[in-house]
This record gives C-alpha cells, sequence and structure tokens, in this order.
C-alpha cells in the first residue's frame, strides 16, 4: 500500500485531498447539475412514511440505486481511518454532499414544506474486530423538536454505506408509541420494556430517517462480525422554524472548500466529547474557524 506524509496543514489545501481521494472532487465536476437527479418517491409509499413517522418516530427506506461515487466515500472514509485522520474531514469533497441531496424529494415531501440542512453531520467506522460500538442512548434533540400534533421539525438523516447487521452494530430503536417519556425527553432505562426495542440492519445504501425525538443508538458490534459499519448521518429542519443550529446550509447546493472546512472543524470541535482529538488537531479546527 503507497505510503501518505501529510502534515495538519495540508488539510488546508485542496490539492491534498484531490491527491489522496483519486475518485472524488473538491470541485463539481463540469457535467453534474445537469447530470443530478434526486430519488422520488411513490405517493402511497410517502403517506406510509408520514404515518410511521408520526406513530413509530422513523422509517426505514429500502436500498436506493447510487453511482459509483456512493463506493468511492465509503473507500474514502476507510482512507482515512488507516491514516488516523478524523473521519468527518471526508466532507472537505463535494461526493458526500450529494449523499442527502439525492433524497431532496423524499425529505421536502415528508416535511411538506421547504427545509434546511443543519451543521450537524458526522460519520462512523464501527469496527468489530476492536469490539467497536456506535453512539450510545439519546435523543438527538428532544421533543422540542417535535410540533404539537407530534410532526417534525427536524429529522435525522442515517445512510449505511455497508451492510449495517446486528453483528456490526446497527441502529436500534424504542419506537415513539412504545416510549413513555417520549413527550417528556426523559432517559429512564430501567423504564424500557426491552421486548419493545426494535433492531434495525440495512443494506448498504438503504437510508433510515427518524425524528429527533425519539431515542436511538448503535449497538456494539461482535468479534464475529465481517466488515465494518461504516455510516454517515445528516440533520435538517425545517426552513420556517428558528434554527437549532447556525449555519443553516441550502440542501441542494454544495458549500465552497473553504466553507466546508470550517463545518468539519465545527463538527470534529462539537463533538470532541464523543471523540476525543489530539491536542495539534483541536488547535487546528480552532485556527481553521477563527
Amino acid at each position: 500500500m503507497e505510503s501518505i506524509e501529510f502534515e495538519l496543514e495540508d488539510f488546508k489545501d485542496r490539492k491534498f485531498w484531490d491527491k489522496i481521494f483519486k475518485d472524488l472532487h473538491t470541485d463539481l465536476p463540469s457535467n453534474f447539475e445537469s447530470s443530478f437527479e434526486s430519488f422520488d418517491i411513490d405517493s402511497n409509499v410517502l403517506e406510509l412514511y408520514k404515518t410511521r413517522l408520526l406513530d413509530e418516530g422513523y422509517v426505514q427506506v429500502p436500498k436506493l440505486p447510487w453511482e459509483d461515487w456512493f463506493l468511492h466515500i465509503r473507500e474514502a472514509i476507510e482512507l482515512l481511518k488507516r491514516l488516523n485522520i478524523p473521519l468527518p474531514f471526508i466532507f472537505v469533497c463535494c461526493e458526500p454532499w450529494f449523499l442527502l441531496a439525492k433524497l431532496h424529494k423524499i425529505l421536502e415531501q415528508l416535511f411538506e414544506g421547504e427545509y434546511c440542512l443543519l451543521p450537524d453531520f458526522w460519520v462512523w467506522h464501527v469496527d468489530p474486530k476492536k469490539k467497536d460500538a456506535g453512539w450510545g442512548v439519546h435523543r438527538d434533540r428532544g421533543p422540542v423538536s417535535l410540533f404539537q400534533n407530534g410532526k417534525p421539525k427536524s429529522l435525522t438523516v442515517w445512510i449505511p454505506l455497508t451492510d449495517a447487521t446486528t453483528e456490526n452494530g446497527c441502529m436500534y430503536v424504542l419506537p415513539a408509541n412504545h416510549d413513555i417519556n417520549y413527550l417528556d425527553g426523559t432517559i429512564k432505562k430501567e423504564t424500557i420494556d426491552l421486548q419493545n426495542i426494535v433492531a434495525l440492519p440495512a443494506g448498504a445504501g438503504s437510508p433510515i430517517i427518524w425524528n429527533q425525538a425519539i431515542m436511538h443508538w448503535g449497538a456494539r458490534s461482535m468479534p464475529r462480525g465481517k466488515a465494518p459499519r461504516i455510516s454517515v448521518a445528516f440533520e435538517v429542519q425545517l426552513a420556517k422554524v428558528d434554527p437549532f443550529n447556525q449555519p443553516l446550509i441550502d440542501p441542494l447546493s454544495i458549500p465552497d472548500f473553504e466553507t466546508r472546512l470550517k463545518l468539519v472543524c465545527k463538527q470534529i470541535l462539537q463533538y470532541k466529547h464523543m471523540y476525543p482529538l489530539t491536542a495539534n488537531v483541536e488547535s487546528f479546527a480552532k485556527r481553521i474557524l477563527l
């Protein structure tokens, strides 16, 4: 395997990323916008999804026909892992932003209105050989993310780039209609009936969308798991409600390189309690945001 030497300052140079990610781009391909098309959704399926979001708090979308760049993103994340570079740096490239843009029509119809991308996204590489786990039991925002009628003000979009199985740490949820603390937002593990927990194995390219009040978590992987669970997640909110975080981003636009780099640095700093940073990486991220 080719060895790659780099310094943190190289992260500011798009040529560095173009060099190591040979199949991804820090500039949009010239023919991209004319050829890009979001996935659509059947009206009957849409109504089913809306009902499930209200009743259970989540929906599972079947595997979608992604283009080749879908696999290139996964390969690039594996490279970041080998280089010990924080995985959200994949978002300095354009293609990871396409993942959410491809779901634009589905999300717009679920929200029944315009929505924005929040500056909250992440990447996971859960390795069964290391007995890794996803994030523990939590609610993304709690009941503040719901209207009084139960409809969502915000949603999380989780996309597995490899098969997510019960052996490599797939997602688990406590459906809203089985969660006695759903509307007060507390987390009381002792009150959960374990029979109500639902495992959500998902094939690569099969998004799971949940509202931000639902209780969920990534399981611990098992050593017999055959491959890591690699996944990304985005958070989106209705445009008409007050921002949950800033800056809000047009879901169909790709921020310029400098903005993408700042957004990545914002992510690794705001989630450093989950994924501690080395002192030099933390210092670099703070300098970029200044």
